[in-house]
């Protein structure tokens, strides 16, 4: 175990713990959310909250952070309060022997965990959280624009695409998986 920024007890890790919060904001949702988005969102605070406490760099916090929303997933819910995280890793405290043990991205691929509930305080939760909260508002109200845009062009009929056919975008598509090591390939 090393001191890490701000003296936090952080020692090496394997990334393959993420999703500490997934479940209890699956819970508080009435399990009306959908465990990968929930994971998502958990993914997505977790870099977030690695990048404020110095563990992992703005760059590589971004890339993951774009990753999950370029597959269209959330980032962030208003379920997602301080609370319901702070009750979160007091619960994982009560379960793993008075340790947090809560893997954070160190780089991609890497993870460091923050083994003492004292090394997270409420104020970078919260902190992360807004960060996110405002970047999905922000990309939220994006795709509004977007589509009031495209809606007030097929309305006076001088959309650019009026004479395009018309396709599904998943139609006929296949993806190689090869590149994933599996040798499989998958069409949706």
């Amino acid at each position: 175990m090393t001191p890490g920024p701000h003296g936090a007890s952080v020692r090496p890790g394997s990334a393959s713990g993420f999703g500490l919060l997934a479940i209890h904001l699956e819970a508080a949702a009435g399990f009306r959310i959908r465990h990968g988005d929930a994971v998502a969102m958990d993914l997505a605070l977790s870099a977030t909250v690695a990048m404020l406490l110095r563990l992992i760099s703005p760059a590589d916090c971004e890339r993951i952070v774009v990753t999950i929303e370029a597959i269209g997933l959330p980032i962030a819910s208003s379920l997602l309060s301080p609370e319901l995280c702070s009750s979160a890793l007091d619960d994982a405290v009560k379960h793993r022997g008075g340790r947090l043990n809560l893997p954070l991205p160190s780089a991609i691929g890497e993870a460091r965990f923050v083994t003492s509930r004292a090394d997270l305080p409420l104020q970078v939760l919260e902190e992360a959280l807004a960060i996110l909260g405002e970047r999905a508002a922000a990309q939220a109200a994006s795709r509004r624009q977007s589509f009031m845009s495209g809606a007030s062009e097929s309305a006076s009929g001088i959309s650019s695409r009026s004479n395009m056919p018309r396709t599904s975008s998943r139609a006929n598509h296949r993806v190689s998986m090869t590149s994933l090591g599996s040798g499989a390939t998958s069409s949706g």
